[in-house]
């Protein structure tokens, strides 16, 4: 919005805009405010602070810290307009799998403890923020907090809303939209919940697993562990890079599941597999497919997996097109028994918020992928927040329930390739450069 006239109600945004921090979007957002509140004037730092929190999820961030937003804040060329937080309903089978990150507050601390445990959203990736930015009139912090929880623009968290809902939530220096807010207390309090559910032990499954994870020489089986927890948790989390088993995991984790209930007499277990996109779903249900073939499964077990078809989460929560909506929700919950969800790292915080709606409390859910992938393109990196993103740990609350697998078998042994990856990933600049000359096949290697 640069070069473009500033409506008077927010003139304070002008030296903002002019700075490139702010953009048509959050300058109308915050314009259709002030006019809604008139003729009481608002404060033009709280102007400025609920420009930031419609700003974050433009950029991929659930909420913006007013403690440090001004020592990280990086101008951007405009976003194309989108839903600043509700668009979870947008059918993204043809999308672009690109975006941004931002942390999930909540998931180690309930809504109502002390802190919500972020480890510092709302600042942009890129580093400090340009001489130009820091040079802009940015407001004390802990001033800025207080004279925006005394607008009706927001509240405290913790409080309940007014009468008229208040567009902000404030924790501590965080902003947050409020759809937003709600969504990560959502999100937060299932997923601590459904971690906290331990299922029976089943010995003649387990013992199944054995069969299907025979032990190796190297060490402990993390796929065989990943598997484990899936068995024995309600909500199991396995995480991991390109090459480490991931589907051939859910696959063979299936197949136990299955066969527990072949001659039963139980009626079969309906299972629902999803992904973020259409062509995401396309390779779970190839990749399935591929690995029932070569497990050497009880032909009823091998039968009922081949008919698997994983959706997109959009159709599986049955989209309605021209609306905001989805036909499963908590009033109308899926019916499924297991539902497993691949390339998690693309699900934003709204969408997933819409899918713990709708899975049934005591359904088995199983989230797969691998944190360091691509990321939601709305706001949120639930998958990151939940496994621990740079050798991060997961929060303690749902730690039991989370496996990373660690070893790489689709490159072979000790491969250039995957040490790059893994130094890229660890933000090692020097190492990114030297491995391409001096890592394990390369000329010059020792």
């Amino acid at each position: 919005m640069t070069g473009r006239e500033v409506p008077a109600e927010v003139s304070a945004l002008g030296p903002f805009v002019s700075a490139g921090v702010l953009g048509v979007v959050e300058t109308q957002v915050v314009t259709t405010f002030a006019r809604a509140v008139a003729p009481r004037p608002l404060p033009p730092d709280a102007l400025l602070a609920m420009a930031l929190a419609v700003r974050g999820p433009l950029h991929g961030h659930v909420c913006v810290d007013l403690a440090t937003v001004a020592g990280s804040v990086v101008p951007h060329d405009e976003p194309a307009p989108s839903d600043t937080g509700t668009g979870s309903a947008v059918d993204p089978d043809d999308r672009s799998d690109e975006g941004t990150v931002d942390d999930l507050a909540l998931i180690a601390a309930p809504p109502d403890g002390a802190g919500a445990g972020d480890d510092g959203p709302g600042g942009d990736v890129g580093g400090p923020a340009s001489p130009a930015v820091a040079d802009l009139p940015w407001p004390e912090p802990t001033r800025w907090v207080e004279e925006l929880l005394s607008t009706p623009l927001a509240r405290a968290r913790g409080d309940g809303p007014g009468a008229e809902r208040e567009p902000l939530v404030v924790d501590g220096s965080s902003v947050y939209l409020d759809r937003l807010w709600q969504d990560e207390v959502l999100v937060a309090s299932d997923l601590r919940a459904r971690a906290g559910v331990d299922l029976p032990r089943d010995e003649a499954a387990e013992a199944a697993l054995d069969r299907l994870f025979p032990s190796a020489p190297e060490g402990p089986d993390t796929q065989r562990l990943a598997a484990t927890a899936a068995l024995r948790h309600q909500l199991a989390v396995i995480a991991g890079g390109p090459g480490t088993g991931k589907t051939r995991t859910v696959a063979r984790l299936l197949a136990v599941l299955v066969g527990s209930r072949v001659g039963s007499g139980e009626a079969p277990l309906e299972i629902a597999l999803a992904a973020p996109t259409g062509k995401a779903a396309a390779r779970l249900s190839e990749a399935v497919a591929a690995e029932v073939a070569g497990a050497g499964l009880d032909a009823a077990v091998a039968d009922h997996l081949a008919g698997l078809q994983a959706v997109t989460v959009h159709r599986l929560l049955g989209y309605r097109a021209g609306g905001a909506s989805f036909r499963h929700d908590a009033a109308n919950r899926l019916t499924a028994d297991v539902v497993v969800v691949d390339e998690v790292s693309m699900v934003s915080l709204p969408l997933m918020a819409r899918l713990l709606e709708a899975v049934r409390p005591e359904a088995r859910l199983v989230l797969v992928g691998d944190p360091s992938q691509l990321a939601s393109v709305e706001a949120g990196a639930v998958l990151g927040d939940v496994v621990g993103r740079r050798g991060g740990r997961a929060p303690a609350a749902v730690a039991a329930n989370v496996v990373t697998l660690d070893r790489v078998f689709r490159f072979g042994a000790g491969p250039a390739i995957a040490s790059l990856a893994e130094a890229v990933d660890r933000g090692a600049a020097d190492a990114v450069v030297s491995l391409p000359r001096h890592g394990p096949g390369a000329p010059g290697a020792r």
